[in-house]
């Protein structure tokens, strides 16, 4: 009987991309941001620039970290009753949602509107 030796099989597992899930509180001016993704380096810092950039103040803050994945919360001040609040909220979402890509998935979306 022949022994055949183990093949080495690449280890390649579907990523599913990040997820942002909004929320709407009760309190005004208040919104709780939910992401869902692969654990990275720098995540957290990427997402602190883009609070940092629509002018949404962190009020508090849930980290999870199951395995290689996160599911992260926060809860945004976007500045209650103060004008241009609906503009901060599309900040924060297009901000939010561009920054929680890899930068593998935001070259590959720069070349799909390169073709469009």
């Amino acid at each position: 009987m022949e022994e055949r030796g183990e093949a080495a099989v690449p280890v390649q597992y579907a990523q599913a991309p990040p997820r942002v899930i909004w929320f709407d509180t009760n309190s005004p001016g208040e919104i709780i941001l939910e992401l869902r993704a692969e654990d990275r380096l720098g995540l957290l810092s990427r997402l602190a620039d883009a609070f940092d950039t629509c002018g949404a103040d962190v009020r508090w803050a849930r980290v999870t970290t199951l395995g290689s994945s996160v599911i992260d919360s926060f809860c945004l001040d976007l500045g209650g009753g103060t004008p241009g609040r609906a503009g901060k909220r599309s900040s924060a979402r297009s901000s939010v949602s561009f920054r929680s890509r890899s930068r593998r998935s935001r070259r590959a979306a720069g070349r799909m509107n390169d073709r469009t």
